[in-house]
């Protein structure tokens, strides 16, 4: 995921990783991981920008992400396809 090794970097990988679990490894799950990694990362420092601690600013960017069931599901659906 994210290459270094900052709390604020683990906690999203963990997040992601939870959020995908059962969802057999792929190339597009490797891919989509690390578009979202990048994205909540941005987010949350920008709303740590505005001055809310990193615990409140992770939680809005996870927030701000909406749900992703939908995008679970495709995922699960597509390493079943492969």
């Amino acid at each position: 995921m994210v290459t270094n090794n900052s709390p604020l970097n683990k906690r999203i990988k963990d997040y992601l990783d939870h959020l995908f679990s059962g969802v057999g490894p792929s190339q597009q799950l490797f891919d989509l991981k690390e578009e979202l990694a990048t994205n909540l990362k941005e987010k949350t420092q920008d709303i740590m920008a505005r001055g809310l601690d990193d615990e409140q600013a992770f939680k809005e960017a996870v927030a701000s992400m909406g749900d992703l069931s939908g995008l679970v599901e495709d995922m699960r659906k597509l390493g079943q396809d492969t």
